[in-house]
């Protein structure tokens, strides 16, 4: 017999993917795309990287202690908007803009990308029910 407060764990998952590991990955995959990039892929992967990488700082600044001011709340206040799914949406959009970019190299970083999104879609989806 399951507890009333035992939790779920599609729940769980969902937020721990959501909260330590997508922009991560996230900012793995554009770093790569940066280096290995070709052209003017690297421009959409250089705009990912920042919004990623801005995004985990606002995350980890309460660990540090960097967490207040005016900038850390305006920040702070975009990573819960919609339940924190536009924080990661936004680099993900313009990561997704560098597969048009006829001069790309390293196709499987996009395979990986569209991989990303299709697990954090399914999970959040997966919640729901």
């Amino acid at each position: 017999m399951q507890s009333f407060f035992e939790p779920n764990y599609t729940v769980l998952t969902f937020f721990f993917v959501k909260k330590f590991v997508y922009l991560e990955v996230m900012a793995v995959l554009a770093l790569i795309r940066l280096i290995v990039g070709a052209g003017w892929s690297r421009l959409p992967a250089l705009i990912a990287l920042v919004l990623a990488l801005a995004g985990l700082a606002t995350i980890f600044a309460p660990a540090v202690q960097i967490g207040h001011g005016p900038v850390y709340a305006s920040a702070s206040r975009m990573m819960i908007h919609d339940a924190g799914m536009t924080a990661l949406v936004i680099p993900s959009a313009v990561f997704l803009t560098a597969m048009a970019c006829p001069a790309r190299r390293a196709r499987w970083v996009d395979w990986l990308h569209i991989a990303m999104i299709v697990g954090l879609v399914g999970l959040w989806i997966a919640t729901m029910f």
